[in-house]
């Protein structure tokens, strides 16, 4: 079940995402698929630990969802995610599981203004 969830998750990646490139000093870059929408607010449970140094969020926030093979949690914060039409900085990322298994990356990314990480 959980090899099954894993693949169809890669294959909706690889169908719908787009081409990104993660970058982080003193580590090497790595080229992916990953899925990039705006981050809807519900209740603001999805901005807990994304909010600025204000505590203000705007309309910047995108949720990434890439595949598990390119661990962007283990990332550190202001890693920048660079799409074909977009650059993005790092706010938080998690790896999901399904029981031990991880299914996919989950993260928070905010466009990139000049001034970030």
């Amino acid at each position: 079940m959980t090899a099954m969830t894993s693949k169809y998750v890669d294959m909706m990646i690889e169908k719908y995402g787009e081409s990104v490139t993660i970058q982080a000093p003193d580590m090497v870059s790595q080229t992916t698929k990953a899925i990039i929408q705006p981050l809807r607010k519900k209740g603001g449970s999805y901005y807990a630990d994304a909010g600025s140094d204000l505590g203000i969020i705007d309309d910047s926030c995108f949720l990434y969802i890439g595949k598990k093979d390119v661990r962007l949690d283990l990332y550190p914060f202001g890693t920048t995610v660079i799409a074909e039409s977009e650059k993005y900085v790092l706010k938080k990322a998690h790896k999901v599981n399904v029981g031990e298994n991880i299914v996919h990356i989950w993260g928070i990314i905010q466009r990139y203004n000049g001034e970030d990480g």
